[in-house]
């Protein structure tokens, strides 16, 4: 019997977190989600694919030497070999990084791991439209790192996260979806990537928003918290207190945050080639994107 691994790589800020909310434990007979101890598998993939990779928050905060991080590494890549190799279920394996921070290599290295137990691959990934992605994705690395506001490295660069994939696997078994609701089964998230996989509807836990947008003020809070005190990896107290940092802003503010619209525009015109380039394999144009007030931050 044919045995397939579906890899989530959707880029980050489409709803990946209530994706993997969703799917951790699913287990149908037939296909299961890898039962990894986090729903997110991208540490665990850094691990298993990377040479040198770079330690989750929640590792640099328990103050790990160098020799007991090496050690993780090595037990993360055991653990995984064992849990796809142990038996013959198809797979859901499910990490924004894989568009994001995987290299060529990365991705070749995983496949190659992944080929040894799997008869074919199937690439998922969910696409966001250009200023709605540089909108969210400025919140999410302040909440990670100490960003610099310019919008021209905000942009996704489409070719860049989702091109190895299509050389790696070829475009058959590539999917891209446009992150919007009138291109979802059922204008539903949960419901699309459950089509995709065959997986039933009725057996996924709907788990309630997740990953909320900070407001313009939080931002504004957070943006100038990470100047002043430095990214959370650049210490452990700084790592450990990070998550606590974000949740308290959580619910402040009223104001949504907005990037200025002719600045945006002039960076997505610079790309147009890209664009062209996924909307062609979506096979679909990307949704004009909303008005922003004339004075948006």
């Amino acid at each position: 019997m044919k045995r397939v691994c579906y890899l989530h790589v959707g880029m980050m800020k489409t709803g990946s977190t209530t994706i993997q909310a969703a799917f951790h434990g699913y287990d149908d007979g037939r296909l299961r989600y890898l039962p990894a101890k986090h729903r997110n598998h991208s540490a665990l993939l850094r691990n298993v694919s990377k040479p040198n990779p770079q330690p989750h928050l929640r590792v640099v905060g328990q103050d790990l030497t160098e020799r007991e991080l090496e050690a993780r590494v090595r037990k993360d890549r055991r653990r995984f070999r064992k849990m796809i190799a142990r038996d013959d279920h198809d797979m859901i394996i499910s990490s924004e990084e894989l568009t994001s921070a995987f290299g060529p290599p990365a991705a070749e290295r995983l496949l190659s791991i992944l080929r040894t137990e799997f008869d074919e691959i199937r690439v998922i990934g969910y696409v966001r439209e250009p200023v709605a992605f540089m909108t969210s994705i400025l919140q999410q690395r302040t909440k990670l790192q100490a960003p610099v506001f310019e919008l021209g490295p905000l942009y996704p660069d489409y070719r860049k996260q989702f091109r190895k994939w299509y050389r790696e696997v070829g475009p058959k078994h590539v999917e891209l979806i446009p992150f919007h609701r009138d291109q979802l089964v059922n204008s539903d998230l949960l419901d699309d990537f459950a089509h995709r996989v065959g997986a039933r509807v009725d057996m996924i836990t709907r788990p309630p928003r997740l990953n909320e947008s900070l407001s313009a003020e939080a931002f504004a809070v957070l943006y100038e918290y990470r100047q002043v005190r430095g990214a959370p990896r650049a210490s452990v107290e700084l790592a450990k207190g990070n998550q606590r940092v974000v949740a308290a802003l959580q619910g402040f503010g009223r104001r949504p945050i907005a990037l200025d619209r002719d600045d945006c525009a002039a960076v997505v015109e610079r790309h147009g080639d890209d664009i062209a380039w996924v909307e062609q394999r979506m096979g679909v144009g990307f949704p004009t994107p909303p008005d922003v007030p004339a004075d948006a931050w």
